[in-house]
């Protein structure tokens, strides 16, 4: 019998605490309105998010694009933890 893969847990973006760097593994969008939103933000499963802010609004920052959030946009976000770096694998921001 083969063993399942375990994949890491995710979460809505609105469960993470500030600084968190996660990647997006869903959206859970309402609308298709809502999803073309996050769609044209550039906010698609496998992109890397920083989480900068929760108040008075979420600031997540993608690459060099910040963004601000609405509660109800951000609980549409689906994040899981970010893999951490390969062992050798350089990183250019240090």
């Amino acid at each position: 019998m083969f063993a399942k893969e375990k994949k890491p847990p995710h979460a809505p973006l609105t469960c993470w605490p500030v600084h968190f760097r996660g990647t997006v593994a869903d959206l859970a969008a309402e609308t298709d309105a809502q999803l073309a939103k996050l769609l044209a933000l550039g906010i698609v499963p496998g992109v890397g998010i920083h989480i900068l802010r929760r108040s008075p609004c979420w600031i997540i920052q993608i690459g060099f694009t910040r963004l601000a959030l609405d509660e109800a946009m951000a609980r549409t976000i689906l994040l899981q933890p970010a893999h951490p770096p390969e062992a050798g694998s350089s990183d250019p921001d240090g």
